[in-house]
């Protein structure tokens, strides 16, 4: 036995996936948005990986043909198959994978390898018949699991009337590294296998029973009616030959940074008989099919769960051979097809070919011929795709009609000395079934915002606050609810207040709106005149005080609802908004004589806001104090009317909802 050992260095290939978010957020109600599923797709392993292999023919020990079945490692050591022992290779492998973190990931994916050989022994007319592939080899593929995933390949060679199957299948795991990476280890791909040549070499003619002198005819179903023939044959010449078939496939390393390739060569032995010169009536198929359903338009059609479509082919072969024997088999083959009941499925986007495939499959039973004898050959049933015929929607139940539509291709084989050659057959079968998806509600999830109106006209900017209820229904289909609050605006206020025997008179002299054009800063300003009534060259020191607000309350029962004036309390209203003012001062002290005499603070006024629905509370923060700004000053200065006078400046403000809201006083005090 020979093993051969590979060391492959994988290298890495670092993927960066772009993430964004998309906010969306609508004033009306009953918006419905769709879900867009995550994707992940695995990272190569790279250069952080590597794979070790070995290869080893399980017949080359222990097997029939002893040390005589070779490595298949080298085109000098094929690995050969027969009709009574096949090829039996695995491909060992241990894969390792460094993370980032230092520590190593190991794992062991498999691979393996079968050939078989159908006919220990097959007829041809002439040596260019025997030595070439006849037709496009048949290959199927299969992927199961996810860790590992399995990877399969079937494929059938046709090499002269002898059927060479090779079964392929390799196995590549994933791994999940510190960096919440989803990595694809290192591992061995079997890659489809290749015909070289098919060499004969004359041998002297043994005597075989028709047993063993045999081809079996596989997938027989349906054949033509003819009349029954007699027969006879007249042979002149025969010549037996020892048939040799080569094959080759590629082993090779994936997720590596030098790819690597190893062939492996096969050699399948049989033995050919050639009839140079052949005399005969032809040979004679009969079918029968009984069925216990009449097809709708050439389609047999399944839509009944409680009477499975059957069809039932019953065929008779008969053949001459060369020794002058007549050959006869009979096969029957049962084909099933069971129409579902109502299916039900999460959402209409389940309803997919996988699943509908999956509800509508389409069984064979069969007994196989063994002669060599004329038959149809029946190619797997082929999917032709679905269509939905009807549906019908209601609020709670989504009904569709689903025809899923399969067809069959027979060829006959074995037919070149037929009488009559028979043409290819074709059918066509109908699953139907009624799916359905239940509309219900799976999960409720709540979202809160707030929004500025730009003024217009006379209206300042208005702010508002928002809760959005997004229903996610089991089909699929989220409706968004939109609850709005009323509009409200940034109130402002004066305030002079004087004590102490202060006489303080205020009056105005302008007050408006700065900037209205303004996105981010929202500013009020105020020009007044305080009349003290006092000696203003005794104001000695002044004081800026901390801000602080009036209002906010965590006792819910002072909130009241915005439409109805109900104060909130047990007996709540469902969907109902309730609000509280709140103001925000911060004061600053004038001081006479020592004493304070004038308390000069501006305010700005806000809502405190939540929202009542669904028997949850949504509630809207209020203004964080260490946000608030202010700036004071009081000067000397001369008035053409008053003389000598103080002039007091107070900036005051606070950050509400993205904005800064700002109050501006300066009064002439005299």
């Amino acid at each position: 036995m020979k093993v051969e050992k590979m060391f492959l260095r994988a290298m890495q290939i670092c993927m960066v996936l772009a993430m964004f978010c998309v906010f969306y957020a609508c004033s009306e109600e009953n918006v419905t948005h769709e879900p867009e599923p995550p994707t992940e797709d695995p990272v190569p392993a790279g250069n952080a990986g590597e794979v070790e292999f070995d290869i080893t023919n399980n017949n080359s020990e222990g097997g029939n043909n002893g040390e005589g079945s070779g490595s298949g490692t080298t085109p000098e050591d094929p690995a050969v198959a027969t009709a009574e022992e096949g090829v039996d290779m695995t491909i060992s492998a241990k894969s390792s994978y460094n993370d980032p973190n230092g520590t190593t990931f190991t794992c062991e994916p498999k691979a393996t390898i079968t050939l078989s050989v159908d006919l220990d022994t097959v007829y041809a007319k002439d040596i260019e018949t025997l030595t070439k592939v006849i037709g496009t080899p048949k290959v199927t593929t299969g992927n199961t699991g996810t860790n590992p995933a399995n990877y399969t390949t079937n494929q059938t060679f046709n090499v002269g009337g002898q059927n060479v199957t090779f079964n392929l299948g390799y196995e590549v795991y994933t791994h999940t590294n510190s960096k919440k990476q989803k990595i694809e280890m290192p591992y061995i791909k079997v890659n489809n296998a290749n015909f070289g040549a098919c060499t004969p070499t004359e041998t002297e003619a043994k005597s075989r029973s028709t047993e063993t002198a045999s081809v079996r005819l596989a997938n027989v179903t349906v054949v033509p009616t003819q009349k029954a023939m007699s027969r006879s044959i007249t042979v002149t010449d025969t010549t037996t030959y020892e048939v040799t078939a080569r094959f080759n496939l590629d082993v090779e390393s994936k997720n590596s940074a030098n790819d690597s390739k190893q062939t492996l060569s096969f050699e399948v032995k049989y033995i050919a008989v050639i009839t140079e010169t052949i005399e005969y009536d032809g040979a004679k198929l009969t079918y029968e099919v009984q069925s216990n359903a009449s097809p709708q338009n050439g389609v047999y059609v399944a839509n009944d769960p409680e009477n499975p479509l059957e069809i039932l082919v019953k065929q008779e072969s008969s053949f001459m051979g060369t020794d002058g024997v007549t050959q006869t088999g009979s096969a029957t083959t049962k084909i099933t097809a069971i129409a579902p009941g109502d299916v039900y499925f999460a959402n209409k986007d389940a309803i997919s070919e996988d699943e509908v495939k999956k509800h509508t499959a389409i069984t064979v039973e069969e007994e196989n011929l063994t002669a060599p004898l004329p038959y149809y050959d029946f190619e797997e049933v082929k999917f032709d795709g679905y269509n939905i015929k009807s549906s019908n929607v209601t609020d709670t139940l989504e009904t569709y009609h689903i025809v899923a539509k399969y067809s069959q291709v027979a060829k006959p084989v074995n037919v070149e000395t037929a009488t009559d050659k028979p043409d290819e057959l074709k059918f066509a079968y109908q699953v139907e079934f009624i799916a359905k998806v239940k509309i219900e509600l799976v999960d409720t999830k709540y979202r809160q915002a707030y929004e500025w109106l730009p003024p217009h006209d006379n209206i300042p900017w208005r702010y508002h606050f928002i809760v959005y209820r997004d229903r996610i229904y089991s089909n699929g289909k989220t409706v968004t609810d939109t609850f709005t609050s009323v509009n409200r605006i940034v109130e402002y206020g004066i305030h002079a207040d004087g004590s102490n025997g202060w006489n303080a008179k205020k009056s105005w002299e302008k007050d408006d709106h700065m900037d209205p054009n303004a996105t981010d800063t929202l500013s009020y300003c105020v020009f007044g005149h305080i009349d003290v009534d006092a000696d203003i060259s005794k104001i000695t020191e002044t004081e800026l005080r901390p801000p602080y607000e009036i209002g906010y309350s965590e006792d819910f029962g002072t909130y009241e609802n915005d439409r109805t004036g109900q104060y909130f309390s047990d007996s709540k209203i469902d969907g109902g908004w309730y609000s509280d003012r709140v103001s925000y001062y911060r004061s600053f002290y004038i001081f006479y004589e020592g004493v304070v005499h004038l308390d000069s603070y501006p305010s700005i006024q806000t809502y405190s806001y939540f929202l009542y629905l669904d028997g949850k509370i949504f509630v809207f923060d209020r203004v964080d104090l260490s946000t608030c700004t202010s700036e004071c000053t009081l000067e000397d200065a001369e008035s053409d009317f008053r003389g000598k006078v103080k002039v007091l400046k107070h900036k005051f403000g606070i950050d509400w909802l993205g904005k800064h809201c700002r109050v501006e006083l300066t009064d002439t005090i005299y």
